[in-house]
């Protein structure tokens, strides 16, 4: 007699949805919808054609380190995902004064940054180090549950520290604008300034770690451990839960699935419901999302710094309309340590001309916008997941051990995924009338 396999439907193919995906694969009958024309989310890579070979280069997700991804390094290490070290560092410069510093200004001692540099950066490296120092005794206290601006500004930060510094690394590291920043939470931004060391985000004070090969590298593993890949252009308009299962709109048909989870972004999510609780409206309209601009190109003007000089992380500021504005480049032979003949560089946002015949390809991400309401949130969101048969996860969801703010990453779409997939099965072996 042949036994009934329960079906899932995953809506969206990123890390979320991927990782559920993978959990429930054994045991159930697994469809996942992608409405793009390849798998992934976040995950991109573009096979360029290089004098020296073909080479895969990343676009969105690129790199993580143990300590502040430790999920995503175990389930890298259960795929047997191939990797890649390379050693971090940063650069700062700044386009409207001709100045940069970075990686190796942060490694110098006191007495030598004191001998050899200027007011300015002994300045900024001064509030560095202090920040480093007393930021961890006012998280303990509670004196970090307000926006950053205000934060800054009542301990004592200058603007040069707050403009060239943590705005400059923050702003390119979550790719959100001035504003945005200024208004998160700074638990949020200096608890992961704490986490990478004094040098910032992109420093050396953790290991830092490539799929090598590119992202691909991991979705061709995944993906290919799967009984059936992704549905592509299978567009989801609409999903509604049911008394005995799920429906999942694609195009004019409706299908029936005994359990679903919407592994989209949360705004996309509440777009989906064809009839959202209140709750669901509640919770699923807190988050918010930046869209950037990101360019695959091979134009090195965007680099003003010396090439010895460039690193994987490189952070630039200008002036554009009487307004400061950050940007970033990765150099990604530094990132991924291929070997090419031609350097690969990703822009996010840049307000530099790029020259138009360099552009490989673009791209535009949409990455969650942390904010007081969106972090207080957190505490509430789990619960919208206390009912089947439809569930939720994406990189909106906060990591458990990792605090209500370690959002918008791999890491935080792995957890979510394999948490939803979790909830999937034990509502699966509840008795009948029983749920999770």
């Amino acid at each position: 007699m042949e036994v009934s396999v329960a079906s899932v439907a995953i809506i969206g193919s990123g890390i979320s949805g991927l990782s559920a995906a993978y959990s429930l694969d054994k045991d159930f009958d697994v469809h996942v919808f992608e409405q793009d024309d390849r798998p992934g989310g976040h995950a991109s890579t573009v096979v360029v054609s290089d004098p020296l070979g073909d080479v895969g280069v990343d676009t969105g997700f690129m790199v993580f380190n143990p300590p502040n991804y430790p999920k995503l390094t175990k389930f890298f290490a259960e795929l047997n995902v191939p990797l890649t070290e390379h050693s971090g560092g940063f650069n700062f410069f700044d386009v409207d004064a001709g100045t940069y510093y970075g990686t190796e200004e942060f490694e110098k001692d006191e007495a030598y940054v004191r001998a050899n540099y200027g007011p300015e950066f002994i300045s900024v490296w001064e509030q560095a180090d202090r920040l480093l120092r007393e930021a961890p005794r006012h998280i303990m206290e509670g004196k970090c549950q307000i926006p950053l601006e205000e934060y800054l500004r009542t301990y004592g930060y200058t603007d040069d520290f707050i403009n060239g510094y943590m705005i400059q690394i923050s702003c390119s590291y979550w790719s959100v604008p001035v504003e945005v920043t200024l208004n998160s939470p700074a638990v949020m931004v200096i608890g992961m300034f704490l986490n990478h060391g004094k040098d910032g985000l992109g420093g050396k004070g953790v290991k830092w770690l490539a799929v090598k090969g590119g992202a691909k590298g991991y979705l061709d593993i995944l993906i290919g451990g799967l009984k059936r890949p992704p549905r592509l252009n299978a567009a989801v308009t609409s999903v509604r839960a049911l008394a005995d299962g799920v429906e999942v709109r694609t195009g004019g048909s409706w299908e029936k699935f005994d359990y679903a989870i919407v592994a989209t972004h949360a705004d996309q999510a509440l777009k989906l419901l064809d009839n959202p609780s209140v709750k669901q409206r509640e919770i699923l309209g807190t988050f918010q999302y930046n869209r950037c601009n990101t360019v695959l190109h091979t134009d090195s003007s965007v680099m003003p710094v010396p090439p010895h000089r460039w690193k994987s992380w490189n952070y630039g500021c200008m002036t554009v309309d009487g307004k400061r504005r950050p940007y970033l480049v990765y150099h990604m032979n530094s990132i991924q340590g291929f070997k090419a003949e031609q350097d690969y560089f990703v822009s996010l946002d840049s307000p530099l001309p790029i020259d138009p015949a360099k552009v490989i390809k673009t791209f535009d991400y949409e990455h969650p916008v942390i904010t007081i309401e969106s972090s207080k949130m957190q505490a509430r969101l789990p619960s919208i997941n206390d009912d089947g048969p439809l569930y939720f996860s994406g990189s909106y969801f906060s990591v458990r051990d990792l605090g209500p703010d370690f959002v918008g990453f791999h890491e935080s779409g792995v957890y979510s995924g394999t948490q939803a997939a979790r909830l999937v099965k034990r509502h699966a072996s509840a008795p009948i009338g029983k749920t999770a």
